[in-house]
């Protein structure tokens, strides 16, 4: 099955937008156990119903889960400071580096955001591109606006880390 984009959001939503709230708004009413176990649910559920439709694992729900459970966790153990500055710093580092791998594969992050069959006639494209003898460039030309999007991930990580530390102060 093809890569659509309409899934991606989806799965980011489900993986990290909704755990996120629940753990904001719901540690209070509910504790903070009881919001870590929801919260987990949702990465957990799309991960595997994903894991179920694709054979493979899902990054995001995976990075997701992670995220949701190394911040529940610091808020459950009361743990802040400087080890919440690392994991706000961690996370965007981390896919920083996914993105920068895959740049030297054959399916850089961004060729699969971009190539999508349900939008664009990619075969049309992709013939017009090998006529004009240009598939080399517009290849080379992914590479890096993926590691273009890496390096935003890698500035996310210095600024991630700055205004939080500088909010505990």
């Amino acid at each position: 099955m093809e890569f659509r984009q309409d899934h991606a959001i989806i799965n980011a939503v489900v993986s990290v937008v909704i755990p996120v709230v629940i753990l904001h708004k719901l540690s209070t009413p509910w504790g903070p156990l009881r919001a870590l176990i929801f919260a987990l649910s949702f990465p957990l559920c799309y991960g595997l119903y994903d894991f179920y439709r694709k054979k493979r694992l899902n990054p995001i729900s995976a990075l997701g889960f992670i995220n949701v459970l190394v911040t529940g966790g610091l808020a459950l153990f009361g743990i802040g400071g400087l080890w919440f500055s690392l994991k706000e710093a961690f996370f965007p580092l981390l896919i920083g580096v996914f993105i920068w791998i895959s740049s030297m594969t054959e399916k850089p992050v961004v060729r699969t955001f971009l190539i999508n069959p349900s939008v664009m006639n990619w075969d049309e494209i992709l013939n017009r591109l090998q006529k004009n003898n240009v598939a080399a460039e517009f290849a080379r030309h992914i590479r890096l606006s993926t590691r273009f999007l890496a390096g935003s991930f890698f500035l996310s990580t210095i600024l991630n880390f700055s205004l939080d530390r500088k909010s505990v102060v």
